[in-house]
């Protein structure tokens, strides 16, 4: 057994941390980080017209080509209206939605993380969404 990668954890880590930043801010941390600092490009965000819930970047590596996709989970303000409609999102009762593709083996999901992921997948950068982006 391999010991495990640190660094490769250090900058997941960093990465989904970003998630939580200031959309207009996400290039500059990027080049500013030590971690992350003249290797990392942000490929894809949601527009900055769009302030969603739920957020998502997609980054690329310029050393290995490899992708990595940070998803911000839980808006973490209490005082918030979207902390609430989250919390729905993360609970696992409830509401049970078949998981669309594993319908065959009776895969479900609760409703809120449904939409939760509905509405992460539909992000769109004014021209594409999260999900046609991940397939390009």
């Amino acid at each position: 057994m391999s010991a495990p990668d640190l660094r490769q954890a250090q900058i997941l880590m960093t990465l989904a941390g970003l998630a939580y930043g200031q959309r207009s801010e996400l290039p500059r941390y990027l080049a500013e980080d030590a971690l992350t600092a003249g290797d990392f490009e942000l490929v894809w965000t949601p527009d900055a017209a769009q302030s969603p819930d739920n957020f998502a970047l997609l980054v690329k590596s310029k050393t290995t080509g490899g992708y990595a996709l940070a998803i911000r989970g839980a808006y973490p303000n209490p005082l918030s209206s979207a902390y609430w409609t989250d919390g729905e999102e993360d609970s696992p009762f409830g509401t049970m939605q078949p998981w669309r593709g594993a319908e065959k083996i009776g895969a479900k999901v609760s409703a809120g993380t449904f939409r939760g992921f509905q509405t992460l997948v539909n992000l769109s950068d004014g021209t594409r969404t999260l999900a046609s982006s991940l397939k390009a």
